[in-house]
This record gives C-alpha cells, structure tokens and sequence, in this order.
C-alpha cells in the first residue's frame, strides 16, 4: 500500500504572518488552530473532487466565514481567511467549516473535514459509517440465491446454481481484514472451494457466490475482440453488453447476487456487519473495499472484472489466462484495479511449454499482457520466500503443482504473502 505524506508550507512576513494550513485530499483533521488575531475568518469548504487547495486573496480583513471567529488584537493588515481545500470527490462531511480566519497575527482557517461519501483522491470508495461488528466468533451462514431474492426465484437460470448453498463465512476473533472477498469457483462447479473457506478463517469475510460459470467467452467463429470482455463482464452485472455470449440477468450474475446476499446476511447475520461493504442505503456494494479470489475459470473471471471495477484484491489460482483469445480487448486495456492489488499463481505442470502454440494463452503471457508486478519466479510448496519475497513478484509458479487451488486447508508461506497475513501484513 503506498502511503501519501504531506508537506506542510510555512510563508514568514516581517510584521504579518498569515500561516495557511491546508486540508489535503482526504484527511480528516484540521491542520492548525486559529491564534488570535483580527476578526476575520475563513471559510474553508470540501470542495467536490479537486485536488489543489486555493489561497484567499489578501486584504484588510478576514473575508466573514462561517466558523466561529476568534476576537483578533489590534493589527495591522491580515491575510484573507478563506482557504479551499478540496474534500475527496465528494463533499465535506456534514458541510464541515474551518475555524477563524487570520488576522493581523492570526493563522487562516483550517480546511473542512472531508466526506465519506463519494471516492478518495485515491479512487477508493470509503465507507460511510464505522465498521460495527462487535462480537468475535466464528460466523458460517448458508443459504440460497432463492432464499436472498424470492421476487426473483422462479426466474433464476437453473445453470446458475440457484439451489446451492452460497456460503458466507468470517472468524471475527482474527484481525479483521475489512475486505469482501468473493470467491469465482472452478468451471461449471457451485460454492466451496476450500481456498475461500482457508481465507474466512483468516480475518476475511468470504462470501461464496453461485452464478452461471460454464459459459466460453465467445461463440465458435466470433472474432471480435470485444466479445470476450463483454461476455464475463455480464456474467458479473449483467448489463447487457453486446456483443457477448452471455445474456445474463441482472438477478443471475455475480454483482447481483453479492448485494442481494450482503442484504440478507445484514438481516441474518448482524454480528459479522455484512451491510458495511455496501454503500448508504444498501443497494450497491463498495468495490474498493471488495476482493476476488478465482480459481481456474474463476481466476481468469476475475482479472476480466479488475480490468473493468477497481477492486481492493485480487488473487488468481491456476490462473488467469486468456482462454483462447490472447488479442482480446480486454486484455490491453487501461486496469481499473492497481496491479499491486493482483497476484497469480499457478504449478510448473499445468502450463504449456513455451514451444506449444497454447501456451500464448496460458498463464505467463496473460500476466504479462495484463502488466502484473514482476518477472515470474519459482518457490516450491514448502521453499522459504527469500529477502525480499519472492522477489517482490506478484507472478508465482510453484514447482512441481499442477491444476490446483493452493491455498487451502495448512497453505505454504505463500499465501500468506498474497493475502497480507503475518509475517508479510506490515
């Protein structure tokens, strides 16, 4: 995670000292408290998704803000209060205002305290409320994607799994994470793949999705290159793309039945706090704070939707690859998550040699197409990781394993290193 600091500007006049603290892009705290000075006062305001702070003009007196104004001693000329600081793509919680402006000896106003409800500098979504869950249990509820959305059961593709148990499960007595991660099966198979239920116990919530995930990214003979994205992207929201080879229904994809099983779980299962990773009034789910984890047909799932939505992790397993298609848009097209967030991994046996005219579609290429950090290096199932691990790849072969999910059950240290666990959670 790349941690911004900021720099703080200091400006020092012979007699007047207007010191104007800014607010930068998404902080939460004032930077400085008024001193006394002339009645002046600042007005900072969240400004709606600018990143560059604005200095008031100069003049005799504070422009009148709408914070409380300290009495100033008698002085000579002060800076204008007013400072604009930007809030974080949205605007400032509770239309906070910035203390007094600066008078003849004063420091301008503070910039207001910056919303949660739109995206950070950043991109991220933040949530709009503290995390609530208090208990530190276990939690394992199942139910079907029938169960989560009735108005809609009799409608469901029955190659979408309705009638198998989604499974959404977090052990609270961890560290908790705060991440959803949803976890993309192996093709045509329904929830439980033992990797999400490793990751459940671990300080994750895990939710185990049912959706249709037979389907190939295009039809025999369709040759255009945006086909293939457009079809595992309305497996995901069905959206209605064209063209694609899957016409799924809103209430059959994968984002639908994530919401619909985040509400239900928020009714069912109020001690794990399911409704935080959706947004205020619980209808669409905050990505940034969501995850993926895809094994084989799930992991190339998976890099397709963090190509399109900006996502807080991705981890692939015997996966990605570009199933056939290694020319498709999808492929070349600008990330929507940060690369540093996506791992893959997959055994030595399960990829073509590079003299095999598959192997173009396989596991090396795809993460090189795709810009996935690093060279791909070798460790083996119980290999130490080295200084720094791995090399600081995020392209993992592990000698010897074939088709596989890895992570499962007493994994290597590997996984913990994808998944941010001690010791690699610093």
């Amino acid at each position: 995670m790349t941690r911004l600091r900021l720099l703080g500007v200091s400006v020092r006049r012979s007699f007047v000292i207007a010191a104007l603290a800014l607010g930068a892009a998404c902080s939460n705290q004032p930077s400085g408290a008024p001193r006394t000075g002339a009645a002046g006062s600042g007005t900072p305001v969240g400004a709606a998704g600018s990143g560059t702070p604005t200095a008031g003009a100069a003049g005799d007196t504070g422009a009148a803000g709408s914070g409380t104004p300290t009495a100033g001693a008698a002085g000579d000329t002060g800076a204008a209060g007013s400072a604009t600081p930007t809030g974080a793509a949205g605007a400032s919680a509770a239309g906070a205002t910035g203390a007094a402006g600066a008078g003849a000896a004063g420091a301008t106003g503070a910039g207001g305290a910056t919303g949660v409800g739109g995206a950070t500098a950043a991109g991220d979504t933040p949530p709009w409320r503290d995390f609530m869950g208090a208990d530190t249990t276990r939690h394992n509820v199942r139910f079907t994607a029938k169960m989560a959305d009735p108005d809609n059961a009799a409608a469901m593709d029955t190659a979408s799994h309705p009638d198998s148990s989604q499974i959404a499960e977090v052990d609270m007595s961890k560290p908790l994470k705060k991440k959803l991660c949803v976890v993309l099966p192996g093709i045509g198979n329904g929830p439980g793949q033992g990797i999400g239920d490793w990751a459940g116990g671990q300080g994750y919530h895990v939710f185990q999705v049912a959706y249709s995930n037979a389907i190939s990214e295009a039809a025999n003979g369709d040759t255009n290159l945006d086909t293939p994205g457009n079809t595992r992207m309305n497996q995901f929201d069905g959206a209605g793309r064209t063209p694609s080879n899957a016409n799924t229904k809103r209430f059959d994809s994968i984002e639908g039945r994530v919401i619909k099983g985040l509400q239900y779980l928020a009714v069912h299962d109020p001690g794990a706090d399911w409704g935080w990773f959706l947004n205020k009034d619980q209808t669409a789910m905050r990505w940034s704070d969501g995850c993926f984890i895809g094994y084989s047909y799930g992991a190339s799932h998976l890099a397709v939707i963090a190509r399109f939505v900006r996502i807080g992790l991705g981890v692939s397993v015997s996966g990605p690859q570009s199933e056939g298609h290694p020319d498709a848009s999808w492929l070349k097209m600008p990330s929507a998550t940060p690369v540093e967030r996506l791992w893959a991994m997959w055994g030595t046996q399960d990829e073509p040699a590079p003299t095999d005219n598959g192997y173009k579609s396989h596991y090396t290429v795809t993460t090189m197409l795709l810009g996935y950090i690093g060279d791909v290096v070798h460790t083996t199932v119980g290999g130490a990781l080295g200084t720094p691990p791995l090399m600081g790849s995020h392209r993992i072969s592990v000698d010897g394993q074939g088709h596989t999910e890895f992570c499962a059950g007493m994994p290597p240290q590997y996984c913990n290193l994808m998944f941010a666990l001690p010791p690699y959670d610093k």
